[in-house]
């Protein structure tokens, strides 16, 4: 994997833009990639795909489960 493949660039973006933009924690920071670096995950990922093991207890970035499910299943247990 080239060492460029792992570079970006930091945006930060303004949560709420009513708000006060001078607070640093009104921002979130999204990283713009590489074409390149995400068309080659893309096609590795499409080869793997069979191989991502996906865990019952993972909420985020799994699609179709939001936070508040993760706080309902929690809040049940205890």
């Amino acid at each position: 994997m080239p060492d460029d493949f792992g570079t970006g660039v930091i945006v930060p973006i303004a949560k709420d833009t009513a708000g006060d933009i001078t607070d640093v924690d009104n921002y979130r920071d999204i990283m713009v990639s590489p074409v390149i670096s995400k068309t080659f995950e893309y096609c590795v990922m499409g080869k793997f795909h069979e191989l991502n093991v996906k865990n019952d207890l993972q909420f985020g970035f799994k699609e179709k489960t939001r936070m508040f499910t993760c706080n309902f299943c929690f809040m049940s247990v205890y």
